[in-house]
This record gives C-alpha cells, structure tokens and sequence, in this order.
C-alpha cells in the first residue's frame, strides 16, 4: 500500500513539473484572418482552436436570429469605483508578484513577427514605417529584457508600390504546470479583493 501511495504521489508530482507549452500564430492577409492557440504537453497537443472562426460562426447565427423581447435581471450592485480602486491599490503586492513569477517562469521559445504593409502613398507608408518601427521594436525589446526569450525575429517590410498587406505573430512560451497553478491562485486573490 506504502508502494502505490509513493507512485501516486511521483506522478502528481511529474505532472506539476511538466512544461506546457503555448502557442499563439496570429495571421491576416487580405480579407482573411486567422486566431489560432495551441496548448501541448509532452508533444500531445492537448487544446488547439481558431479563435476568429468560432466568432465568425457565432456572428452569422446571431445575425439569423430575431431579437426576442426579454426582460432584463436584476444587477448586482457593484462597490463603487473609489472602493474598488483602494482595494485594487492595496492589492499591488500580489500584482507585483504575478508580474515577478512571470518574469522568471515564462520562456518564451520563439517569438515571431513579420509584418508587410503598403499604402497607395509611398510618402505615408514611409511615416507608417517609422511610426511601427517605434512601438514594434520597443515592445519587442521591454519583452527581451524582462522575459527568458530563446529565438525572436522582428521583419517589418514596407511596400511602397501597391496595397499589400501581411501581417503574421507567431510565438511558443513554456511555463510549468506547477506555477499555472500559483499564478491562477495569485489572480483569484486580486479579484476577491477588487469586488
């Protein structure tokens, strides 16, 4: 019995130190859009979805649908904003500690954005650029100096002859299932405190 127990016990604890990993790919060309998350573990991918296709789909039944006359529920009163705002304040720790916990467990594998974009104006799709250099690239880097970043590659290419536009953000993070669970716990506490 002693046995079985220790298994049990080994492989709860193996699964909480099982890396997760997550992939975001964002991608837009012409009219066509794409949203889709991944979540693997051990090489399984255990979740994947496009999000803008279910949206889309939700859309075209809500546009089918004729809007029937209900009553509305009754509300609950939330604190006012003075209060939530003094409870969020006094919450600042857990925020802070969220915000360490994913400085130091969050890897990001790779980080991938490539964007191609033109206007019918080569004089504003050249401020366009250097306006998108500036938030692209210091976002870029805020996220290289606080997270673990293994392969990042920036392409911003402007066409100055057309309308072409691509866009294209892919990124795969690794976290432990173990500081999921401590992260969530920390979020929980903030929004106890915040209603």
């Amino acid at each position: 019995m002693l046995y079985a127990l220790a298994v049990v016990l080994l492989i709860i604890a193996s699964i909480l130190f099982l890396p997760v990993y997550a992939t975001v790919n964002y991608r837009y060309e012409g009219e066509r859009h794409s949203f889709i998350v991944a979540i693997r573990v051990l090489k399984i991918t255990i979740f994947k979805k496009d999000l803008l296709a279910e949206r889309k789909a939700q859309v075209k039944k809500t546009e089918k649908k004729k809007p029937q006359k209900t009553e509305k529920p009754e509300k609950k009163k939330k604190k006012p904003l003075k209060e939530r705002l003094k409870a969020l304040i006094s919450t600042k720790e857990n925020i802070f500690k969220i915000f360490d916990a994913l400085k130091r467990l969050l890897v990001f594998k790779k980080l991938f954005l490539t964007v191609k974009f033109g206007t019918s104006n080569a004089a504003n799709t050249g401020m366009l650029t250097g306006a998108l250099n500036i938030v692209v690239y210091n976002l870029f880097a805020l996220i290289y100096n606080n997270f673990k970043v293994h392969n990042m590659n920036v392409n911003i290419t402007p066409q100055f002859k057309g309308e072409d536009n691509f866009v294209e953000f892919y990124s795969i993070v690794r976290v432990q299932s173990v500081h999921i669970i401590s992260i969530v716990f920390n979020i929980i506490k903030i929004l106890e405190k915040v209603k």
